[in-house]
């Protein structure tokens, strides 16, 4: 709570296009972020107020404002790398999808349906990452992707074979029937939240600092002394527990 949301996420986009095959410079990843961030495009999605008044000159980044946004971006990039202690090493399920997806002989069809279950599953998998449960910590790659693919598959009438298949991937059925469960169950969460937040285009940090204030708990330190962060982990077990 210490920076600004978008901050955060850009600089994390940063971090990831260096260590993959993708290049990507600080500067269209600033530009980018001034147009998202921007409530006069074509993506705003606040149509409360009717179609979005189109100006360019609202997401327009100077030279001043580019230098300033690239010095947060470089300090928070350290700051990132400290909390995680230098290590950018993750396994992540996406290229099992794709591997299992093999294995069960999906991708050798001659018309798109092998493309389009494969981009269904990986679209599962993305969307995981927005459940509350925190799925990729609590379970394996290798769970997650059997999961993806059995919705994935169930949504688009793709047979598997009928025995149990995800053995094969050394998952048990209870495992993946919980995640398949959590994973469509984010679709009614992420409606539910952007009508809480009025279906605003970017959730900011005043935005959250303005909901903690209206359930009473307060932004400022305490007079007990009880710091931001010790409140805010009592608010998130709160909710835990609501659960």
């Amino acid at each position: 709570m210490k920076h600004e949301f978008s901050d955060i996420s850009a600089t994390t986009i940063y971090m990831t296009t260096k260590i993959s095959g993708i290049n990507c410079s600080l500067t269209n990843i600033i530009n980018v972020y001034a147009y998202l961030l921007s409530h006069n495009t074509p993506l705003s999605m606040n149509t409360s107020r009717g179609p979005p008044e189109l100006d360019p000159t609202s997401y327009y980044v100077s030279f001043s404002t580019y230098q300033a946004n690239r010095t947060r971006i470089l300090h928070l990039e350290g700051q990132i790398l400290n909390a995680l202690g230098f290590n950018l090493h993750v396994a992540l399920p996406h290229p099992l999808a794709i591997i299992y997806l093999q294995t069960l002989d999906l991708l050798t069809s001659t018309d798109k349906t092998g493309q389009s279950v494969a981009l269904r599953t990986i679209a599962y998998l993305n969307t995981a990452l927005l459940s509350p449960q925190m799925l990729y910590l609590t379970h394996q790659p290798y769970q997650l992707a059997t999961a993806a693919i059995y919705l994935s598959t169930r949504e688009m009438n793709i047979a598997l074979p009928e025995c149990a298949w995800w053995e094969v991937f050394d998952c048990e059925r209870e495992d993946v029937g919980f995640l398949i469960v959590a994973m469509m169950s984010v679709e009614t969460l992420v409606e539910r939240e952007r009508g809480r937040w009025d279906n605003k285009d970017m959730i900011l940090r005043a935005d959250i600092a303005a909901a903690i204030k209206k359930s009473n708990n307060g932004w400022e330190q305490s007079e007990s002394g009880e710091d931001e962060e010790s409140r805010m982990a009592k608010l998130l077990d709160e909710k835990v527990a609501k659960i």
